[in-house]
């Protein structure tokens, strides 16, 4: 009776395990890059991917996926750690978190899209996440030894401190959610905080992770992905609900260790791998929270477009 009753469980076990597992998507190689750390950008502006090898590779999103543009590298001193987007008056650039161990000196530093330097700031703490706030043009960027988030005005000034982040160890990717004005930051634990940069004040959400290596807040969708590199998943965490539930959008084999999630085109993500070297289009349906079961015979898949 145990015998049959073991294998009745074992038997629902793997049947639950497949039926979600057919819910995630399939991912879709749309290009190939060396060691990707991080990524920035929007299917109308071009996509930058930033590499371990300190150069910056732009991509155009294309009916076949993504075609290489141009690339360059990074202004010294110091290693890639972070990449953020900018649309300002009409322009296109990217902010970029960079650290010089040898001298000790951090620096944000923003590039146009052909690798000009605009601007820099230096920090004597190593930055890590880097997160633009479009609406107050400020930059803000998280910090590993001080567990501090840092805003800079983009018109000029210096780095100010917003507060530091009690209970985290070595701060990690932010995501800004500028509606509500809160910022997500992950630590190295798998833990993700929320500040209110109106208060100040700091919680930490119940869902945890093995190590988050990228977040993205998904305006349209109230969702706050999370790249786990530890358990090669894509979480969606909806924002929406007092719960903050979250879900398993992405597991595939083909993931082997995700670094970057930023908005793909046609209601997906465009995902880096730093150790396949790979770039993936993942899609998560139209509510953001992954594609629903398909009951009765799967449909032929569609290309992937960009949008118009």
């Amino acid at each position: 009776m145990r015998t049959r009753y073991r294998l009745l469980v074992a038997f629902t076990a793997l049947l639950f395990s497949t039926v979600s597992l057919g819910q995630q998507p399939e991912l879709r190689l749309v290009a190939k890059v060396p060691y990707p750390v991080a990524v920035a950008g929007l299917p109308d502006a071009g996509y930058y991917i930033l590499s371990a090898e300190n150069i910056v590779y732009r991509y155009l999103a294309t009916n076949s996926g993504l075609q290489f543009s141009s690339r360059f590298p990074l202004n010294p001193p110091g290693d890639a750690i972070d990449i953020a987007f900018l649309h300002v008056d009409q322009e296109d650039s990217v902010m970029v978190t960079q650290w010089a161990d040898k001298l000790k000196l951090g620096v944000v530093n923003r590039y146009s899209p052909n690798g000009k330097l605009i601007s820099s700031w230096k920090t004597h703490h190593i930055p890590t996440g880097v997160e633009f706030d479009a609406v107050n043009r400020l930059v803000y960027f998280a910090t590993v030894d001080s567990h501090e988030l840092y805003k800079v005005d983009l018109r000029g000034g210096e780095p100010q401190s917003v507060c530091e982040i009690r209970g985290a160890v070595r701060l990690g990717p932010i995501a800004l959610d500028v509606d509500r004005q809160l910022m997500y930051i992950a630590d190295n634990q798998g833990a993700v905080f929320t500040v209110d940069l109106g208060s100040k004040k700091v919680k930490q959400l119940s869902s945890s992770f093995g190590l988050a290596s990228a977040l993205l807040f998904y305006r349209n969708h109230k969702v706050l992905y999370v790249a786990d590199t530890v358990r090669r998943r894509i979480y969606a965490v909806d924002t929406s609900t007092p719960s903050l539930s979250n879900r398993v959008i992405s597991q595939s084999p083909e993931l082997m260790g995700p670094s970057g999630i930023t908005p793909g085109w046609g209601d997906a993500l465009l995902i880096t791998d730093s150790k396949s070297e790979k770039v993936f289009l993942a899609q998560i349906g139209p509510s953001g929270m992954g594609i629903p079961p398909v009951s009765g015979p799967a449909k032929k898949g569609q290309a992937v477009r960009p949008k118009q």
